[in-house]
This record gives C-alpha cells, sequence and structure tokens, in this order.
C-alpha cells in the first residue's frame, strides 16, 4: 500500500476551503490498519475495539464497524453514537453497565429534585 502525505499547498488549500482546525484521514489507510489488527487476533473469542473516546467522528466509527472492529464506548453519548454508527449491542464494551448506572443516575436525579421541590419554601404557594 502506498503512504500518502499532503503537500504544503494542498495543506493551505484545505484548511482555506474547510477552515481550522483540521483533521485529514486516509480511507485506505484505516481501513487496512483495521484489517490488520483484526487478522492479528484468533478468530475464537478474541476481537478489537475502537476506543470511542479518542475520536468520535461518525465516518471513523463507520469504517472502523465495517472493517470488524467492536467499539469501547464509556458514555451513554458514545454509545448512542455506536448505535448510529451501526454497531450491535453485543458490538460494544460495557453497553449493559451504561444503560444500567445511567437508569440508576436518572431515578437518583429525579428524587432529589422531587425531595427538593417537596421541601422548598414556596413551591405549593400560588402567587398574588
Amino acid at each position: 500500500m502506498q503512504e500518502m502525505f499532503l503537500t504544503a499547498q494542498q495543506t493551505r488549500d484545505l484548511l482555506e476551503q474547510y477552515g481550522s482546525p483540521l483533521y485529514v484521514y486516509s480511507e485506505q489507510i484505516l481501513r487496512q490498519r483495521c484489517r490488520d489488527m483484526v487478522g492479528m487476533l484468533p478468530k475464537d473469542n478474541a476481537f478489537v475495539s475502537y476506543s470511542v473516546k479518542a475520536n468520535t467522528n461518525l465516518t471513523l466509527l463507520r469504517i472502523a464497524h465495517e472493517e470488524g472492529l467492536h467499539a469501547d464506548a464509556m458514555s451513554l453519548g458514545e454509545v448512542e453514537l455506536c448505535r448510529i454508527a451501526g454497531f450491535a449491542p453485543e458490538e460494544i464494551a460495557e453497553y449493559q453497565k451504561i444503560l444500567e448506572s445511567t437508569a440508576h443516575l436518572i431515578l437518583r436525579i429525579g428524587k432529589a429534585s422531587a425531595r427538593e421541590a417537596a421541601c422548598s419554601p414556596g413551591v405549593f404557594s400560588i402567587p398574588r
């Protein structure tokens, strides 16, 4: 595979067209690196995970998924991006734990807010 590099002028042209910051990726190289990593592991019970926290770009996530990678997501937002990119729940590390901890957090916040509202002076008063 041929490595790809941008000239200084190509870089300036891209910056002029798209602005800064600018990130440029080679889809060909990214796909090949994914295949290389997947190919290094035994086929049974082992997989490569893409760290969503490292880069949440949806196009990169889709490519990683298409090339057979799983996803390592650590927040509900990251899980949602993975689902949009096509990852199945079983392809997302910590999927169930994130959903459970988020549900517990929402319940705790809801209970705390209800208690706080009920104990606040004037909450149930009618303005005159």
